[in-house]
């Protein structure tokens, strides 16, 4: 999987649980400034949008890795269940 590069320099998996927190920090900075610094001036009305299409482009992309981790566990999952199934079906061998 290919790696990413936090905020603190730090190199993490994409889509990892360190990366979706990087997001939302993201996210969180975003919608402050939005909300504080652009607040209602009707003069950045344009800058405001922007900065909203930003945040919902950043939710899409943490939604989407959200959705790739759930199926990834699930299939994680599938695959410890056959080990563990094929291990207790398996017959004990018969030692002379």
């Amino acid at each position: 999987m290919k790696k990413i590069q936090l905020s603190s320099g730090r190199m993490v998996e994409y889509g990892s649980h360190k990366h979706i927190q990087e997001l939302d920090d993201i996210l969180l900075r975003l919608d402050h400034f939005r909300k504080k610094i652009i607040g209602s001036n009707r003069k950045l009305r344009k800058e405001r949008y922007t900065v909203s299409k930003a945040i919902e482009s950043i939710r899409h992309m943490k939604r989407k890795l959200e959705k790739e981790n759930a199926k990834n566990l699930v299939v994680e999952e599938a695959i410890f269940e056959n080990i563990v199934m094929g291990i207790l079906n398996e017959k004990p061998k018969k030692h002379y």
